[in-house]
């Protein structure tokens, strides 16, 4: 009895350890080099967009949150005060296809690029463990410099997918992109103090 409960007791902490190795990565930090595939079977890669602010959007091609989100970037994608923006979607579902990613590009209007890549890829992508149950969608700001600035939390969408908070928050890293040498804009942009905490 002793014996199996020690072993219970390891296993657990095992499980543990094993999912701290697996936590969220922490922002800021280097954004890892990612490519999916287009609806062409053509390598989209985020190096593509290297010196712009981007915002990937993990997404799946059912959820209505996505949709939205979406459209919210297509808009963004078209907005001249967003100079120097860009976006980019990745779908994630089980068994997604290049005529699943084109249907959802035509029947929600997207105009960023979308590709679709395996889920485990994702995950490792984002620092989450496979054993956690994730929201979407799952949104990764990166400036212009190539840092991770910002990421959803598991259960996605939150703040970053709030339009005023967003639109305001790519503002000010495009800002800080901008500002010339000797400007004083060592620390970089910090998240609007405005913004509301929601779900997108």
């Amino acid at each position: 009895m002793k014996t199996a409960l020690i072993a219970a007791l390891v296993l657990t902490l095992g499980l543990v350890s094993q999912q701290a190795a697996y936590a969220q990565a922490a922002v800021p930090r280097p954004a890892e080099k990612f490519t999916a595939t287009d609806v062409a079977g053509k390598p989209l890669s985020l190096a593509t967009f290297k010196g712009k602010v981007t915002v990937l959007q993990f997404l799946s091609v059912e959820c209505p949150h996505c949709q939205k989100f979406s459209q919210l970037l297509t808009k963004f994608q078209a907005d001249p005060s967003l100079k120097g923006f860009q976006a980019m979607g990745i779908a994630f579902d089980t068994g997604i296809n290049a005529a699943a990613v084109t249907n959802y590009i035509k029947t929600y209007n997207v105009g960023m690029p979308v590709g679709y890549s395996d889920r485990l890829k994702v995950l490792n992508y984002l620092g989450i463990s496979v054993m956690t149950n994730i929201g979407v969608p799952q949104i990764v700001i990166i400036d212009q410099k190539g840092m991770v600035r910002a990421q959803t939390d598991t259960n996605g969408g939150g703040k970053l997918g709030d339009e005023t908070y967003l639109k305001s928050y790519l503002t000010s890293l495009l800002k800080e992109g901008s500002a010339g040498p000797g400007s004083g804009s060592k620390g970089g942009s910090k998240e609007p103090a405005s913004a509301k905490s929601g779900k997108s």
